[in-house]
């Protein structure tokens, strides 16, 4: 782990201003751990013992936005970068497991990190002072593990969205959980129905996308059940294509694998409980609703093409590649028939409704007419020319 942290110019700006008024300042949390851990960090908190009065007039002179003012947050924009600006603080008594009703801010930079979630969090630093670490977290890091700072269970209690916040660094960073840690996480686990759902999904999006996911969503399964009821019973299996698999994939084995029966239906059911628009709901029905169908071939894919769409059909081959029923040349035979005009929407075919309605066709017979030939031609049984067809469909007059 480096020694020291290549901070960029507008953070090493915000700080010495800082340093040039008296006060201290330090970048702080994720950042540094992923600086330490070789990353190159998104974005950079930085903590400060001024108060957001004398922050507001050390930089008066740069565009700010009050973000959280009142929890102490500047956020100063520099070359259009924002940097969020945090005043020491401690956190007053917790009522609803997510947010402190009050906040008081303090002069003491160890009060700060004591507040801080887990351990691998609650580091700052600064080329005056270097790296501060009173938890252990470089230690944590080193021994690749998750350990909450203080108690777990008074942590987990305060903010139950650290519970999922665990699960979900254990899972990108490829880390375990320390035992007292991971005992919390059971004992606290039904406080995460008082987590509002969209946070818990950002959660098991960031969660099911990781380097150990397989290993997080086996061991706390009971964990994920309280946060999404609907996988509940989680029956995981299939490791291979689970690790190759993308979180979009992963979220759609899971289901498949706890369900033999409609795992679409539970599917939207859950991303309905956790707010998700109508889009990601949709396709990941139509996905597990059509997984079972066949996809051995040109026929069968044509079929499926037919009755699903170009962006459904290959969710439902990527899933039956990674449950195991289903070869990796299945998706290489799909994306040929699409580069080659495959003839699977009404637009593809060599004929229209204007056709049809010449030929005598009527009202709703013009669309089903035309969705049939699409069938035949994908099956086989016809040809998408235009004589061909219109012969075709004269035979059903």
């Amino acid at each position: 782990m480096q020694k020291k942290m290549n901070l960029p110019k507008e953070a090493e700006y915000i700080i010495s201003r800082l340093n040039s008024f008296g006060y201290r300042a330090d970048v702080v949390g994720g950042c540094v751990r992923d600086s330490m851990l070789g990353k190159h960090p998104s974005d950079y908190d930085i903590t400060t013992n001024a108060s957001p009065k004398e922050m507001k007039a050390v930089f008066s002179d740069l565009k700010t936005v009050e973000t959280g003012i009142k929890h102490g947050t500047l956020t100063v924009i520099i070359n259009s970068k924002t940097y969020e600006v945090t005043t020491y603080r401690v956190d007053g008594e917790y009522r609803d497991n997510r947010h402190p009703v009050s906040v008081v801010f303090t002069d003491r930079l160890s009060e700060d990190l004591s507040r801080r979630d887990f351990t691998v969090n609650a580091m700052c630093y600064s080329h005056e002072h270097g790296y501060t670490d009173l938890y252990g977290g470089r230690e944590d890091l080193e021994n690749k593990l998750i350990r909450a700072v203080g108690d777990p269970v008074k942590r987990f209690n305060e903010d139950a969205l650290r519970i999922l916040r665990a699960l979900r660094f254990a899972s990108t960073l490829g880390f375990s959980i320390e035992p007292e840690t991971s005992k919390a996480i059971f004992e606290t686990a039904g406080l995460l129905k008082n987590i509002s759902a969209e946070r818990i999904y950002v959660e098991w999006r960031k969660l099911i996308g990781g380097v150990g996911a397989y290993e997080i969503v086996e061991r706390y399964s009971p964990v994920i059940a309280e946060a999404i009821p609907e996988l509940s019973g989680l029956n995981l299996s299939c490791r291979a294509g689970f690790d190759f698999s993308d979180a979009s994939v992963r979220e759609l084995m899971l289901f498949a694998m706890t369900h033999g029966e409609s795992p679409e239906e539970y599917f939207f059911r859950a991303m309905t409980a956790l707010k998700c628009d109508n889009k990601h709901k949709n396709y990941g029905y139509s996905v597990l609703k059509n997984y079972k169908e066949k996809t051995d071939g040109r026929v069968a894919l044509n079929l499926l093409l037919v009755k699903v769409g170009a962006e459904v059909a290959h969710g439902v081959v990527d899933l039956k590649i990674a449950l195991g029923v289903s070869q990796e040349n299945e998706k290489k035979t799909l994306s040929n028939l699409l580069e080659n005009g495959g003839c699977y929407r009404i637009c593809d075919l060599k004929i229209n409704g204007t056709d049809l309605l010449e030929l005598g066709f009527r009202g709703k017979a013009v669309g089903d007419m035309l969705e049939k030939m699409l069938y035949l031609i994908a099956a086989g049984e016809a040809e998408n020319d235009r004589t061909k067809l219109l012969s075709v469909v004269a035979k059903f007059l």
